[in-house]
Parts: structure tokens; sequence; C-alpha cells
């Protein structure tokens, strides 16, 4: 399968390095095609290109640039009619203090406000990139939670998920990336500002029927 990455960052590149060993077709689209190019030159089922040849490359595009530049980098890609978003930002301000789109709308609302005809589902927004290789913690799986408006784009984006040997957790409409966006909040500020570290996930624990 083909993926496309818009994003070389932390993010973009662990998961194109790790989708790339689960047998995907990875191309990150970058605003330097030739450095990426050179960064990732020594791992199989990678290329690299321009954000329009990323987006003409797969139907399936997992969006990992800087939230500021995000509507920026999509608005001049053209029709994307068919193509499944997966939006793993979270729209911090610069401090990362803060949620600077919250409450009433979301990223990936915005993003798929942006982009009308694609199918967009959050997903990967609560996981840090140093955490995208641990799939389990002290033998628990962590759950990814992920949500959007199309069945069809859920089933592939848990399709990801789950090959990268994580728990996929169906949050409902795409309405649900406001709540979303906000527990990766509440893990930046446990891990960052209380001392959590990094070496823990949220998880739904449901009670087994009586």
């Amino acid at each position: 399968m083909k993926l496309a990455i818009l994003g070389s960052g932390k993010m973009g590149g662990t998961l194109a390095s790790l989708l790339s060993r689960k047998g995907y077709e990875v191309m990150i689209g970058s605003r330097d095609a030739v450095a990426t190019e050179e960064r990732f030159s020594s791992l199989p089922g990678i290329q690299a290109g321009s954000y329009e040849q990323a987006v003409e490359y797969a139907d399936t595009i997992i969006i990992a640039t800087p939230w500021q530049m995000t509507l920026d980098i999509l608005s001049p890609l053209g029709d994307m009619k068919g193509k499944m978003l997966i939006d793993i930002t979270n729209p911090l301000s610069a401090d990362v203090s803060s949620l600077v789109v919250c409450s009433t709308s979301s990223a990936a609302e915005e993003i798929a406000k942006l982009k009308t005809e694609a199918h967009v589902v959050k997903a990967f927004n609560g996981i840090n990139s140093a955490n995208l290789s641990r799939p389990s913690f002290s033998g628990e799986t962590v759950q990814v939670f992920y949500c959007g408006d199309s069945e069809q784009a859920k089933n592939i984006c848990s399709e990801i998920i789950e090959k990268l040997g994580f728990a996929g957790k169906d949050c409902g409409a795409l309405v649900n990336a406001r709540w979303l966006e906000t527990m990766a909040m509440l893990w930046i500020q446990l891990a960052f500002v209380e001392g959590y570290g990094m070496d823990f996930s949220f998880k739904m624990v449901q009670a087994s029927a009586a």
C-alpha cells in the first residue's frame, strides 16, 4: 500500500521509518526534497518529493506538518477528491502551553473545511514521536484514539494503527477531534509540566458485562 506523509519532522520521519519497515511504500513530502532524500536514503521503501508530488503519489496521506503551517501547505495542493487525510497535528501555541483552536473546532475540522472533498480522520496526535515505536507499556497495549466521519477511511486508519502494534479505539465522528486534541494537551502538561515524563499513555477501560 502506498502512503504519503506531509512533513519530515520527528513525527513524520518516525512514522515513515516505521511504516516502511511494515511493508508500506512511503513518499515524504517536504519543502526540501533533496535533504529529505539524503536523510532517508538508507531506508528502502521511502521516497522524497514536494508536497504536490506526495499528494499525487498516494490516496492515503498523513498530515504531520506543524499546525501553524498546515493550512497554508494544504491550500494550494488542489483537488483531493476521495483522498484520505490522517491528521496527526495538534494546534499548539508557540510556547506549547495551550491550544490555539479548541472547544468550538479542532485542527482536523479546519482541515476538513478546507478540503471538503477529502475524508479526514484524526489519529496519533496523542502519542509523542519517541513513543511511536513503543506500542506497549508494562505489557499493556497502547491505545490510539481516532475519529472521523467516513467509516471506510477509519477502517484504513485502524489498519495502519494495528500494523504498528497499537490498539485502535474508534471515538466516533470527526467533531470529537476537539476532545482528542484536548487530551493531547493534557498529556503534554502531565509529561512536561507535572513531571510524569513520557512513559505513559491514556487508555479506555470498560467494565465487563454483568
